[in-house]
């Protein structure tokens, strides 16, 4: 609340995510757990309340937030949008641990009907968290202090005791798929859940993104495999076709400043994560010594257990070893080519299926192995 109020252009930022585009040039107030003591009022008290003027025009805003697993309660809110439309206010703001596709979708029911024409809007903690690393990582207009209080709230949000908890579990219905994925029956997009395992991935994937701001200090941008001009709606029509047709979920991470990709692929058929950074090679230099360029980075890197992919030009087979394999002869790699390759790419990889299967270390084992090569290839450049 502190936050939206002393930095006009992080304020309007996040109001134009609740539907209100003059955040930055209004006149801002904001109060702390609002009381209305009497007859004509229920007997509710929002945690906070924002008011905007411009002009003649006035926008505003209950605040209900819960932290750790204390999650928001209907008929708390229906409460709030009575009370809303007694005084006046245009939207009830909520924010929890509890993960939501978008603003407008809601984790939890609310009966349309009982919401007296109001707008709720909810935000995850972690959604917050995510777009104010990615604000304070654009070419924002804050001044130096109002950059190091956002960063003070962000040091904070990442704290454990700040009551903030991250995605950490798929769907209930997240074994039965990956079970499902096994047989020769399989499921279409049609199979009852599948949306739910669908908004569980997006829900993660926008969290690792964070996790990858964070824990590499670069500008990471999420890259949809639908296309940069993707409709929400078209990414989960197009991850329900990919989940149903290919049994896999996938995601993308673009790092601005190198301009590399991180891709990351899970199979439900096979049980296997895979996270692979696409590099491109020195320019100017030959197939050899690209060949050795590509020994030293594996080496700084310190990539044991991981495998090296090389795309040649030409008709000439792309090869793929292990790292070792490749360390310990990396001629295996050359073969008759004299140019450089076209890519290359390095791949970790996790395969255990009782790990797969579970809810929570499925997305366990699918942050440490994407976090793992992203810090490797942050510590010597590549990222």
């Amino acid at each position: 609340m502190a936050a939206l109020e002393i930095i006009p252009e992080f304020r309007g930022a996040f109001l134009e995510r609740c539907k209100y585009g003059s955040g930055r040039s209004c006149s801002y107030e904001s109060y702390m757990e609002p009381h209305y003591p009497s007859d004509q009022y229920s007997d509710v008290r929002p945690d906070g309340l924002i008011v905007c003027t411009r002009g003649t025009a006035k926008w505003s805003a209950f605040v209900e937030a819960k932290a750790d697993k204390f999650t928001i309660k209907p008929d708390q809110i229906l409460g709030y949008t009575e009370l809303a439309r007694k005084l006046g206010v245009d939207a009830v703001i909520c924010i929890s641990n509890e993960f939501a596709s978008s603003p407008a979708e809601l984790p939890y029911h609310l009966d349309a009907r009982k919401r007296r024409g109001k707008d709720v809007l909810h935000f995850s903690w972690a959604e917050v968290r995510t777009f104010m690393e990615l604000f304070l990582d654009s070419d924002s207009k804050c001044n130096e202090t109002e950059q190091a209080v956002l960063r003070h709230c962000l040091d904070y949000f990442w704290y454990e005791e700040s009551g903030i908890l991250t995605y950490d579990s798929m769907p209930a219905e997240w074994p039965k798929f990956v079970e499902s994925a096994a047989t020769a029956l399989g499921f279409s997009t049609n199979t009852r859940g599948i949306t739910e395992i669908v908004h569980g991935w997006q829900q993660e994937r926008r969290d690792l993104g964070a996790k990858l701001i964070y824990s590499t200090k670069s500008h990471v941008e999420m890259r949809h495999s639908a296309g940069m001009r993707a409709s929400a709606e078209d990414r989960v029509k197009y991850d329900k076709s990919e989940l149903a047709g290919n049994y896999q979920l996938d995601a993308n991470y673009h790092f601005r400043e190198t301009q590399s990709m991180i891709r990351v692929l899970a199979s439900l058929r096979s049980c296997q994560l895979s996270a692979a950074l696409d590099l491109q090679p020195p320019a100017g230099k030959k197939a050899r010594a690209s060949i050795n360029w590509a020994v030293e980075v594996c080496e700084s890197m310190k990539l044991e257990d991981g495998k090296i992919s090389f795309n040649w030009k030409g008709r000439n087979a792309d090869v793929t070893l292990a790292v070792t394999e490749f360390l310990e002869r990396p001629e295996r790699a050359l073969g008759e080519n004299k140019d450089s390759p076209k890519s290359i790419r390095l791949i970790s990889e996790i395969h255990n299926v009782r790990r797969f299967k579970s809810k929570k270390l499925f997305i366990a084992d699918l942050e440490a192995v994407v976090i793992n090569l992203a810090e490797r290839s942050a510590a010597v450049g590549l990222i």
